[in-house]
């Protein structure tokens, strides 16, 4: 039998006051908070059908249910497949007052009466917000939903005081068919901000994240396989014969597969405000230099952007440290679907839909013209399916247009469609009908890019590993974009970057995987980034140096065999070899890929602009 929620809070901050940061004193109060949504009784719930979801798609009822200590339960049904996860809602309004610099806890028990097929899991995305749903939201959080009955605890604070009835708490149960209940919803807020401390939240994890699990093994043969090459260096004298214990050192450069991170180009130009002069740029610039290959901006490049005189000034001086620090641009976005993304002169009021057709075809000809020799793929439409109000208006079949043109405007560029709530949502059946039919029209569509945007609760190992092979069906190119995860949980955060960035390059379809968050202070918290804001690394940081710097990389010093060889199986991607014996000596460079290489050095004395060198 589950304890009253008073007993409950009771016992959980007595209990915690043992071992918190900070200690209770005379001024502690309200140690069991103030009830500010109360939905124990299911009948508070109203059920909420938003966007284009019609009542058909989803409904709410309340059931009976078993064992426990308030007998029923708000039961939750997705009968259609509703647009977004929030066009089916369960709300909660509050009830009483919550003061400014509060810590606020909301607790409730859920289970998936019939899973999602695909996920064998339920699904719901967790939302407190005002109830003009104005601004952020106070916390949201999606959650994978188990068969049985779990408690789910989670504790934010407020910084804003609100009124009764200017919060509530939602359950969005979203775009796939599933049935989930929902019962002994509560919201308890604190007038001291240490409850934070002492207020567990509830502890996530994921399928697959224990250290013998069965996909380890297949990820490491995978990679084995796919992302190396097999490289034997030969060393000879000047009379073709072989040389046996020349020291061969065969030290790579930069890796075959693209590894990229998402950054600011007023950064990586010293032109941002929060700058902190030319020290600041240069440690932007070094971590980007010695870890990536590959970049792509936050903003800038997009066709509206790139028409703005301001925006292009600074965008032109992060391009040419792009190509000083010799890295790759990945182009986002060549067209944001969204409307309000619309250069000013188009959202005046009388401007029609076949002079803004005309515009934006105009605008992706121009920027992809202008930039040709500069970027190596565009992601020419972003997220289609979630921000489609663009297309809405000027028709969904100019989006093989604006294909078409970039091909025309940029021959040489890998051209992506890029799409959300693939990985960790739920939309790959929609996903899965646009690519069907733009590759039927014969749509010049070179990669897909699916967003790896993650929160406190990851998907498990194999809901991903079937996924990229789904994705890997359609027999193009992947590319994992903006990866980022929001959570306060360090080692799990820690521990499902490792797993994902393993899985993704073990898979054969994936050919690069590009970091959301690169300095701390572009992020929406601490810890999602990459990198502090001092330029030292941060958990993601530490984690991506880890694999991608030691474990997936090839530095070898070692002596030529009898016959001067010395054979190796290698990460693919750019060499510098070298040989010595002696006085002599030799190097050269060499991009090695998935067919391998044998490279022959003859060793030869150096001149003085050589030894210079």
């Amino acid at each position: 039998m589950r304890l009253g929620i008073i007993a409950m809070a009771a016992l959980m901050l007595a209990a915690c006051d043992q071992v918190t940061l900070v200690e209770p004193d005379a001024t502690w109060t309200g140690s069991i908070g103030r009830l500010v949504v109360d939905g124990v009784d299911p009948e508070a719930f109203a059920f909420v059908h938003q966007d284009d979801a019609v009542p058909e798609q989803g409904k709410m009822t309340v059931v009976e249910v078993d064992g426990r200590e308030v007998g029923k339960a708000a039961r939750l049904e997705t009968l259609g497949q509703p647009p977004r996860m929030e066009s089916l809602q369960a709300r909660l309004v509050s009830t009483a007052d919550i003061d400014a610099d509060a810590a606020c806890w909301l607790r409730f028990d859920v289970r998936a009466v019939q899973p999602q097929i695909e996920l064998g899991l339920g699904r719901l995305s967790v939302i407190v917000r005002r109830t003009a749903a104005d601004g952020d939201p106070l916390i949201e959080r999606s959650l994978y939903v188990e068969p049985v009955w779990t408690p789910i605890d989670l504790i934010f604070p407020v910084v804003d005081g609100l009124d009764a009835g200017e919060a509530e708490v939602v359950f969005a149960v979203g775009t796939q068919l599933q049935v989930v209940d929902v019962a002994d919803v509560s919201m308890r807020c604190f007038d001291d901000a240490r409850a934070l401390q002492r207020l567990p939240p509830t502890s996530f994890s994921y399928a697959g994240r224990e250290p013998e699990a069965a996909w380890r093994a297949t990820a490491e043969s995978q990679i084995e396989r796919y992302r190396k090459g097999d490289l034997t260096v030969e060393v000879k004298d000047s009379s073709g014969q072989p040389v046996a214990d020349a020291e061969i050192q065969i030290q790579m450069s930069r890796h075959a597969f693209t590894f990229g991170a998402m950054i600011d180009p007023a950064r990586l130009a010293g032109v941002a405000p929060n700058d902190e002069g030319d020290g600041g740029a240069a440690a932007y610039r070094k971590n980007l230099k010695e870890l990536f290959n590959t970049v792509t901006f936050t903003r800038g490049l997009r066709w509206s952007a790139w028409a703005d005189p301001q925006q292009r000034e600074v965008t032109e001086k992060a391009l040419a440290w792009v190509r000083s620090l010799d890295l790759d641009l990945y182009g986002q976005d060549l067209v944001s679907t969204s409307k309000a993304d619309l250069p000013p002169a188009l959202l005046v009021e009388g401007v029609d839909e076949d002079s803004i057709r005309e515009a934006i075809r105009d605008g992706v000809a121009e920027a992809a013209a202008d930039l040709k020799d500069q970027i190596k793929a565009w992601n020419v439409v972003d997220k289609p399916r979630d921000h489609h109000d663009l297309l809405d208006l000027v028709g969904w079949d100019e989006l093989p247009a604006w294909f078409r043109l970039a091909r025309t405007a940029a021959p040489e560029a890998r051209l992506v469609l890029n799409e959300s709530e693939i990985l960790a949502g739920d939309r790959m059946a929609e996903l899965a009908t646009l690519v069907g039919n733009l590759i039927g029209e014969g749509v010049p569509l070179d990669r897909l890019g699916v967003e790896g945007r993650f929160g406190a609760q990851p998907p498990p190992i194999q809901v991903l590993s079937d996924r990229l092979d789904q994705l890997a069906s359609f027999d193009l190119p992947l590319v994992i974009t903006a990866f980022d995860m929001a959570t306060t949980d360090q080692k799990l955060q820690q521990d499902f970057v490792r797993d994902f960035l393993t899985l993704a390059f073990s898979h054969p379809s994936v050919e690069g995987f590009i970091f959301g968050r690169f300095f701390e202070d572009e992020a929406s918290g601490p810890g999602v980034a990459l990198f502090r804001s001092d330029g030292t690394s941060g958990p993601i940081g530490s984690v991506y140096r880890d694999l991608v710097m030691r474990n997936w990389w090839t530095d070898i010093v070692a002596l030529s065999n009898a016959e001067g060889a010395l054979s190796s199986r290698v990460f693919q991607g750019e060499y510098m070899i070298s040989a010595r014996k002696d006085d002599l000596s030799v190097t050269t460079t060499l991009n090695l890929g998935a067919e391998g290489a044998k490279v022959t050095l003859t060793l030869a004395e150096q001149d003085e602009s050589e030894r210079a060198l």
